[in-house]
């Protein structure tokens, strides 16, 4: 049995609460809008996301994935099976998105997720200290065989992935419906329960936060999955946050955020989402948050955007590449360090973004910041302000990374801001989302994307109450 608590009730809530700074730490390789209405359906398969159960399909502590119970010792590689498996189709796939965990490193390191069958790319997937755990959301094209490979850096550790979701190559038979476009918007934050509209309440041990999301009567039922950032704050006790439908008592095996006593942790989730019927004046999709801790933690959600089912026939699609490094400001590429309250401009380079990128998608990594600090990622579209969340919330002297889709302007250019002190920053790319319709019109998707990313984003609602209740 599982026992929600609704802390804090408001019609809606607003952009609210700095972004915070997390500890972690962590060494890092060496650089080698809202959705409109459509009539015409979409047929089109490639780059089309589908969302999955959260499902574990890698946990070296227990044979599931690998063949011994060993953890990955420094410099090895595990080859891992997806395709098949956890709900990812056997065929058909391009990419998929999964939750990267390493569990009681030996030494301080990082672990790198790339397609299978090719070399190394010089990047990194999660970065980590010695002992405790840490993981990172990774979005990962398919190698040969749909496999991953995994690499180890240094000492060793336990490595778990659950897998969440998958984009679509051209060649399936996927049913119309079962996957959609992603919608993009400025990011704000949905819940702080920290702030009096939840109650300055953290979530107790073992209770849920639900957080309905409404975009409107017309719409909000055709959201499929939802891409937010999820942080734990000054949690009392070792555990985790696992973020999920909350369509039934059967919370699955897998985590999101895992945290430590005291710290602050953050990571991005792409989420499965249910059909409310109380949580609005008409049915809204929502998503729940479980806190796995015999201790209570505060939780941010800042959203992103969310996938839809297809209806609209406009949206991103994503586009697979191998990893590549677009920014290491340790050795001058893409940008310089970053000082306190500055503001800097990225331009993705033609290698990676092109005419009809909307956003990429890509691990973002702050190394051995001089203070507690935060990153923000966003368009630098002409008008678009700095939104009211973080990416990335590294502590001082540490070196943390977190996965992040950010949106680019006509130009393919994107802004990077540091809150306090100064840090060097990486960011690795795996994928871009490309303007997508149905029936494409000539030079449209730009002007159809701009407007839509001006035109507002979402309100989300929670319950009235402020009671715990079960079910």
């Amino acid at each position: 049995m599982r026992t929600s608590i609704l802390l804090g009730a408001t019609a809606a809530l607003t952009l609210a609460a700095s972004p915070l700074a997390v500890a972690t730490a962590s060494p890092v390789p060496a650089a080698s809008p809202t959705a409109t209405s459509a009539t015409t359906a979409t047929t089109a398969t490639t780059g089309a996301y589908t969302s999955v159960r959260p499902a574990r399909i890698l946990d070296t502590r227990s044979k599931n994935g690998v063949t011994t119970t060993s953890p990955v010792g420094p410099g090895a590689t595990v080859s891992l099976q997806v395709s098949g498996r956890g709900g990812v189709p056997a065929s058909g796939v391009s990419a998929v998105v999964l939750n990267l965990t390493a569990v009681n490193p030996t030494a301080a390191g990082y672990l790198a997720a790339y397609p299978a069958g090719r070399a190394f790319p010089g990047t990194s997937s999660v970065n980590f200290g010695k002992g405790g755990t840490r993981a990172n959301l990774v979005t990962v094209p398919l190698g040969s065989g749909g496999k991953l490979s995994i690499r180890n850096a240094t000492g060793s550790t336990h490595v778990l992935a659950d897998v969440t979701g998958y984009y679509l190559s051209g060649s399936t038979t996927a049913t119309a419906g079962s996957y959609g476009s992603y919608q993009r918007f400025e990011p704000f934050r949905a819940v702080d329960t920290r702030t009096a509209e939840w109650g300055k309440s953290p979530l107790p041990s073992g209770k849920y936060l639900t957080v309905p999301l409404d975009i409107g009567p017309e719409y909000s039922l055709h959201v499929k999955a939802v891409a937010v950032n999820i942080t734990s704050v000054a949690p009392t006790a070792p555990g985790y946050l696992t973020a999920w439908a909350g369509d039934s008592d059967n919370r699955p095996g897998t985590s999101t955020v895992n945290y430590l006593p005291k710290q602050t942790t953050p990571n991005m989730a792409v989420v499965p989402v249910r059909t409310c019927t109380d949580c609005a004046d008409y049915p809204v999709k929502a998503f729940d948050i479980d806190n796995v801790s015999k201790g209570s933690s505060h939780v941010i959600v800042d959203v992103v955007g969310f996938f839809d089912d297809d209806t609209s026939g406009l949206g991103l699609r994503f586009k697979s590449i191998d990893p590549k490094r677009i920014v290491d400001t340790r050795v001058g590429k893409g940008m310089t360090k970053l000082g306190a309250g500055q503001t800097k401009t990225v331009a993705t380079p033609s290698t990676v973004a092109g005419p009809d990128t909307g956003a990429i998608v890509a691990n973002v990594t702050g190394v051995l910041p001089t203070a507690d600090t935060y990153l923000t990622l966003w368009s630098s579209l002409s008008g678009v302000p700095r939104p009211a969340v973080s990416n990335l919330n590294p502590a001082k002297g540490t070196i943390a990374a977190s996965m992040a889709m950010v949106g680019v302007a006509s130009t393919n250019a994107f802004k990077v801001f540091n809150g306090s002190g100064s840090t060097d920053v990486i960011i690795d790319v795996t994928g871009t989302m490309e303007y997508y319709e149905a029936t494409p019109a000539p030079g449209a998707r730009r002007s159809v994307a701009a407007e839509r990313e001006q035109s507002g984003g979402l309100t989300a609602r929670v319950p009235s109450g402020g009671r715990a209740q079960t079910r």
